[in-house]
Formats: structure tokens, sequence, C-alpha cells
């Protein structure tokens, strides 16, 4: 008899522990619906970075994944309260689809779209780097640098993010 009113006891405690960790998870799962963006500032700002493209080499993807993946990471250290940061693995699969930068950023939701390509002939390369508003389509800024074989992508890559983040008056 007392083992059973133990079980029983047991039993209660589990059931009331159970109860006790989903009511807990109802309640936090409703707070955040109900908080919903409210923590995030209105007047943040949100950069997608598109993945950077060549038409004159064919391992042209392998070869800037890295680098527009930096200047995602780079940017991504800036306080999210103030920018918001899409990578390209985040937006990759609408330049797949053909769309163009601004169309992307619609999609996407963004403010701004950075976009990269590589251009020229294989013995007078250039990489161009574009900061564009979504809203009015304009080009905020703009450079062409001229890629050789000693060209380091790591310098370039900080040259292009220091350069975008004086634009847009970011915290360094």
């Amino acid at each position: 008899m007392e083992r059973a009113n133990l079980g029983q006891g047991v039993q209660r405690t589990f059931m009331g522990l159970v109860t006790t960790v989903f009511v807990v998870f109802l309640f936090s799962l409703l707070f955040m619906i109900s908080q919903g963006r409210k923590g995030l500032s209105e007047g943040r700002t949100v950069l997608a970075v598109l993945p950077f493209e060549s038409e004159l080499v064919q391992d042209s993807t392998d070869r800037y994944a890295g680098f527009a993946e930096g200047l995602a990471a780079y940017f991504g250290r800036t306080d999210p309260q103030i920018l918001g940061v899409l990578g390209p693995a985040s937006t990759e699969r609408y330049t797949n689809r053909g769309l163009e930068p601004v169309a992307i950023g619609t999609e996407l939701l963004a403010d701004l779209v950075v976009t990269g390509h590589e251009s020229g002939t294989r013995d007078s390369l250039s990489l161009v780097v574009d900061l564009l508003e979504v809203v009015s389509g304009s080009n905020l800024w703009s450079r062409e640098f001229r890629l050789d074989k000693n060209t380091d992508l790591r310098d370039l890559l900080r040259q292009v993010s220091t350069e975008v983040t004086s634009v847009l008056d970011l915290p360094r």
C-alpha cells in the first residue's frame, strides 16, 4: 500500500513539473510573439550583400564567395539596432533567379544593397563594387579596383569595408 502511494506521489510530481514547464514555454512563446520586432530600432538600416561574380572566369563564385561573406561578416559586427545584414548565403537564391540588385533588395525588405562584379579582360581585370539605395535605385557609392596577380583580396576587403562604412556613417 505504501509503495502504491509513493508511486502516485512521484507520478503527481512529474505531471506537475511537466505542466509547469509547458506553461512557462507557452507564456514565453506568447510574449515573444506579442513583442515581435519591438526590440529593434525603427530607424535601423538593412544591408544586403549579394554574391560577387565574374563573367570572365568560370570559378568566380568560388573566388569571390569569401569576399562577399567577409563583407557581410564585417558589417555584421555593427550593432544590430543600427544595421541589419543579410549575407550572400541569404541573397544567393535571388541572384540565381536573375533578379536585378534593387529588385532583390525590395524582395528582402533591405534598404541598401552591396554588389560586386569582375570586369575587363584577362590581362586587365577590375573589381567593381557598388552600394545601391533600394528605394530610389540610386548608386550611393561605386569604386573600381584594379586587380593583378599580386592583389591581396583581404586588403581589398578592408578597403571596401572602410569606404562603405564611411559612406554609411557607421561606427568602425
